[in-house]
C-alpha cells in the first residue's frame, strides 16, 4: 500500500456516486499491491509463509498460506504434527488454487521442508506452471540450458539398511549430517553428500534454470546410489539450499519413495541439531 492517509480514502468513498467495496476502491485508486511480485498480468502469485514477517508482508503481494500459527520462531509448536496438521494445510491450499494450463509464481518464505513438500505434492507435470520466488526476486524457469554440477561423496555410518542424503548448497552440511546419523539414526548405513564444486554459499545456485539442473542431477545420482536393500525404505533428506532449489528437489521427490525431511535448529549452537519434519 502506498503512503495515503485513511482519511483521504474515506473521502474518496464518500465522493463516489454508487456504493463500492473497500477492496474495489483500493484497486481503482491503484493502492492495492497484490501481484506486486510480478509484472506479468497472466501469472497468479501464490505464497507459503512459515517464518516471521519481514520488511514486506507476503500477504500484501500474493494469495498466501500463512502457517505461522504452527510455529514459534523456527520451532514447531509442541502439539503440532508435521504430517497431521501442516501437510494437509499445504495440500488443501495448493489443490484449491493450482489449475492446469494457468501460470503461477510460488513465493516461498518458509522452512525448507515445506518448500520441498510443496514441490513433491505438485509434481513434475507442472514444470512450466510453477516458478518459485525467493523473497521479492522471482526465480522463473526459462528453459535455458544450465549445467548442474555437484561434488558427491559417500560415508558409511553403520550397517543399517536405509540411506540418508545431505544436500548442502547454501552451507556445507557434511559433518553435521554424518554426526546426526551416527547419533540418532542407527537404521541408516550410508550417507550420500552433495556440495557445489566451488564450495557452499548463498550464491552457489545462480537462478531457477540452474536449480532445475541441480535438482535433476541430484535425483539421478541418488537413484544410482540406492541399493536394492534400501529401495522402498524411508530416505532421510537433509537440505541446506535456497528455497527454490528445495522446491525443485521436491518435484523430483516422488521417485524417492517414502522420505523423511529434517529441519536444522540454527539457534541451538549444536553442530548436528536436526529434528524430523515430514515423513511422506
Amino acid at each position: 500500500m502506498q503512503a495515503r492517509e485513511f482519511g483521504e480514502i474515506g473521502a474518496l468513498l464518500q465522493a463516489l456516486e454508487e456504493p463500492v467495496g473497500f477492496l474495489a476502491l483500493m484497486k481503482k485508486e491503484k493502492l492495492w499491491v497484490r501481484n506486486a511480485l510480478t509484472n506479468e498480468p497472466d501469472r497468479k502469485v501464490l505464497g507459503i509463509k512459515s517464518r516471521a514477517a519481514r520488511a514486506v508482508e507476503l500477504e500484501d503481494a500474493a494469495d498466501s498460506l500463512n502457517l505461522l500459527q504452527f510455529f514459534v520462531g523456527r520451532h514447531k509448536v509442541a502439539d503440532v504434527d508435521w504430517d497431521a496438521h501442516i501437510a494437509p494445510a499445504i495440500t488443501q491450499f495448493l489443490d484449491a488454487r493450482v489449475r492446469s494450463g494457468e501460470r503461477y509464481d510460488l513465493c516461498l518464505d518458509c522452512h525448507l521442508s515445506i518448500a520441498y513438500f510443496a514441490g513433491r505434492h505438485l509434481g513434475k507435470p507442472l514444470v512450466d506452471a510453477i516458478a518459485p520466488g525467493q523473497g521479492r526476486e522471482i526465480w522463473r524457469v526459462t528453459g535455458a540450458k544450465a549445467d548442474g554440477g555437484w561434488k558427491v561423496s559417500e560415508t558409511v555410518t553403520g550397517k543399517g539398511p536405509e540411506l540418508a542424503v545431505g544436500i548442502g548448497a547454501a552451507r556445507d552440511v557434511s559433518e553435521a549430517v554424518v554426526s546426526f546419523v551416527r547419533r540418532a539414526l542407527p537404521q541408516v548405513g550410508r550417507v550420500v553428500l552433495f556440495t557445489p564444486p566451488t564450495g557452499a554459499g548463498e550464491t552457489s545456485v545462480k537462478d531457477a534454470d540452474h536449480a532445475v539442473a541441480l535438482a535433476g542431477e541430484a535425483a539421478r545420482e541418488i537413484d544410482k546410489r540406492r541399493s536394492e536393500g534400501d529401495r522402498g525404505r524411508p530416505l532421510h533428506l537433509f537440505l541446506a539450499t535456497p528455497g527454490p532449489l528445495a522446491y525443485f528437489l521436491g518435484r523430483e521427490g516422488r521417485a524417492f519413495g517414502p522420505t523423511t525431511t529434517y529441519e536444522f535448529d540454527y539457534e541451538s549452537g549444536v553442530r548436528d541439531a536436526y529434528s524430523a519434519a515430514f515423513s511422506k
